[in-house]
């Protein structure tokens, strides 16, 4: 993965146009909130990570630390590259058209860059990234609902936690094939929200014997309703957004 991803930077750094990364459209950046709550979904292995390092605090923390040190590197540089190949609007190898057909980057930036072998790249990077990703939430996911059926329902069958940890996201990836980008928005914004915000904020809230920290807690509350909120009216209509690209159709037009 970490090879295919340098080999993806390396290529597509020769494609980059410098003027494209000083744009800017601050009105659009609330979409991105889900986005940023999503990245933080990590906390959901937390605890089987925990146990794998014995519960001993200081190694645990620089897992977690150095964890997201990558990722945010990681981040930052495909961000780089993707805003600087691929022009804002255009046709079917803008980022416009990409955002409005749920097509990841590398699909558009394929046909800039027109090279089989970026694409065989890009295509080995995705599904290390998927697998990866798929085997760390699958062991959370797994620990949970083992959880939930051997101490709450006293049932053990580890075939069946299995099934039932692994046949529903299998079931709905083969009849919705391109549903992850759109539902992220609504797993960020609902779901990672009320799990990993709006929930610890009540259990600080309702714990804390510190006025400071109910009034830490209510904050968090508040914010994280807010994003919920927020999701609430794109999702039915109430709100809409759309990045100015008039900018950037102009650029375009000079080169």
């Amino acid at each position: 993965m970490i090879v295919s991803f340098i080999i993806l930077l390396i290529m597509s750094g020769k494609h980059v146009v410098p003027e494209r990364l000083t744009y800017a459209d601050w009105k659009f950046a609330p979409l991105t909130i889900p986005i940023i709550i999503a990245a933080f979904y990590f906390h959901n292995i937390i605890p089987q990570a925990s146990g794998a390092l014995n519960w001993k605090m200081r190694p645990i923390t620089m897992v977690i630390v150095i964890g997201m040190v990558i990722s945010v590197v990681m981040n930052i540089a495909w961000i780089r590259a993707g805003i600087g190949v691929l022009p804002l609007t255009g046709g079917e190898n803008s980022i416009l058209y990409a955002y409005q057909n749920n097509l990841p980057a590398t699909v558009p930036m394929a046909k800039e860059i027109q090279s089989t072998f970026f694409v065989t790249n890009a295509l080995i990077f995705a599904l290390m990234a998927i697998s990866t990703s798929y085997l760390g939430f699958g062991t959370a996911l797994l620990g949970f609902i083992t959880d939930l059926t051997k101490n709450h329902f006293k049932k053990e069958n580890r075939l069946f936690e299995i099934l039932l940890a692994f046949a529903p996201p299998l079931a709905v990836s083969i009849i919705y094939p391109d549903i992850f980008l759109t539902v992220l928005n609504l797993v960020g914004g609902f779901g990672i929200a009320l799990l990993f915000g709006i929930l610890p904020s009540i259990i600080i809230i309702k714990k804390s014997r510190s006025l400071i920290k109910k009034i830490f807690g209510i904050i968090l509350l508040l914010i994280f309703f807010s994003f919920m909120f927020f999701e609430l009216g794109q999702e039915f209509g109430f709100l809409k957004l759309n990045p100015k690209a008039e900018y950037w159709t102009s650029f375009e037009n000079m080169r």
